[in-house]
């Protein structure tokens, strides 16, 4: 290529360079970038970032820092890759602790304290990320957002609430306004908390500084009251996200089709579901399908309207139902020892749905009549399952440990059938 005249460009040079760095040929890659060099052919970000992530891989700290070096001399800018290598390649989960602090004192000294919040945000280290943001606060006070938004989001992880609330009092005083994005963060941190008197505090300084709330921050909201139990409070945002003009979207919907099931408002929850139906955009899915059957088998205790939901519904056309939908009105049956129900059920769901059972549907049919001293007809469905090919799992194989002095039938040779080892 080269004798007729024709040189390679960079991307054809970089194809090489990684091509030759996979067979940890590093001497071959260095004379290559010579080569280009030579022919007028500059290295770019890209090239670095071959033999940097070749460095990291061979644990070769010293040479990593030279190629940093020479992305700063070459004044290139780390792409993200850059910072992917540095911070999230898989090989430094592997390193040693010794190996770990080399790279961090080598390595990530050489990178700026912004690369390192990042680098200890990955690793969860909490006590790092205020150190290094303390070091960054004597360089001088920082208004960066997406600082804040690092730290803040890692101490929610290791619940110190109280940290997060002494980081938001002094970003505020720093002038630094939050974002929708951090908002969105305080937020979601302290629901998480049980925490709706701060949450609460958040969205009204929001509206105070008119930042507009998306559906992600009423969703956040009305999740948090809904675990509270808190209508009141969730009908106030439903109805200020529509004089916002932010329309409920179909998670908006499940949270509260859920919460009225909680309560065994089952009307009220099937009034939204069918709202729902006559939308173009925003159908049930299967999960608020399966949640309202759940509502009437478990919470209303009404079986003939979970079934006909289950088998006569014309959502079931487009929805599917599967073998979980199935497994919630067959452990119902049993919970209420209508065992003959339960298994004309199974046998529809294959034969008529084409829907198989699964370990649990077996799970739920055998214990349920343990549970009601079927002895007998438990083993025969246990067989069953076995010449199925469907293997019980732990839970299944501790109840039969919990009952096996009990069964008569035939225990020894059946119950080895299935290794309750």
């Amino acid at each position: 290529m080269i004798s007729k005249g024709y040189y390679p460009d960079v991307w054809t040079y970089n194809r090489l360079i990684d091509s030759v760095c996979k067979s940890d040929d590093l001497n071959t890659a260095w004379k290559i970038i010579e080569d280009m060099i030579r022919v007028g052919v500059h290295p770019d970000i890209v090239t670095f970032n071959i033999l940097l992530n070749r460095q990291i891989s061979r644990k070769d700290w010293n040479q990593a820092v030279k190629i940093l070096d020479m992305i700063q001399a070459a004044g290139l800018q780390p792409s993200e890759s850059t910072l992917n290598t540095l911070t999230r390649n898989k090989l430094l989960e592997r390193l040693s602790p010794k190996e770990a602090h080399e790279y961090s004192t080598i390595v990530l000294k050489r990178m700026t304290l912004f690369n390192r919040l990042e680098w200890f945000a990955t690793l969860g280290n909490t006590t790092k990320l205020i150190q290094i943001y303390q070091e960054m606060i004597t360089n001088g006070p920082s208004q960066d957002i997406h600082t804040f938004e690092i730290i803040i989001r890692n101490l929610f992880a290791g619940r110190h609430n109280d940290k997060v609330k002494q980081l938001y009092d002094e970003m505020r005083k720093l002038g630094a306004e939050p974002t929708l994005f951090l908002y969105n963060i305080l937020i979601e941190g302290f629901v998480k908390l049980e925490d709706m008197n701060n949450a609460q505090c958040l969205y009204r300084d929001m509206s105070l500084k008119s930042i507009t709330c998306d559906v992600n921050t009423y969703n956040l909201l009305i999740w948090g009251y809904s675990q509270k139990i808190n209508l009141k409070e969730i009908i106030f945002l439903l109805e200020d996200m529509l004089l916002s003009k932010i329309r409920p979207n179909i998670y908006t919907i499940s949270i509260v089709l859920n919460l009225y099931i909680r309560l065994n408002d089952l009307p009220r929850a099937r009034h939204l579901f069918d709202m729902l139906l006559e939308t173009e955009d925003q159908k049930p899915n299967l999960y608020i399908f399966n949640s309202l059957i759940s509502g009437y088998a478990n919470v209303a205790k009404d079986m003939d309207e979970a079934k006909r939901l289950l088998l006569h519904h014309p959502i079931t056309r487009t929805l599917q139902p599967n073998a979980l939908t199935f497994n919630i009105v067959i452990q119902a049956y049993t919970m209420q020892n209508e065992m003959d129900a339960a298994i004309d059920l199974m046998r529809q769901m294959e034969t008529i749905y084409g829907v198989e059972p699964n370990a649990w549907t077996f799970y739920h049919l055998i214990t349920g009549y343990l549970n009601h001293g079927h002895f007998n007809q438990a083993l025969e469905l246990l067989k069953y399952m076995s010449e199925r090919g469907i293997k019980p799992d732990w839970r299944l194989k501790k109840t039969l440990r919990e009952i096996q002095y009990k069964i008569m039938y035939n225990p020894v040779n059946l119950i080895s059938q299935i290794n309750l080892q």
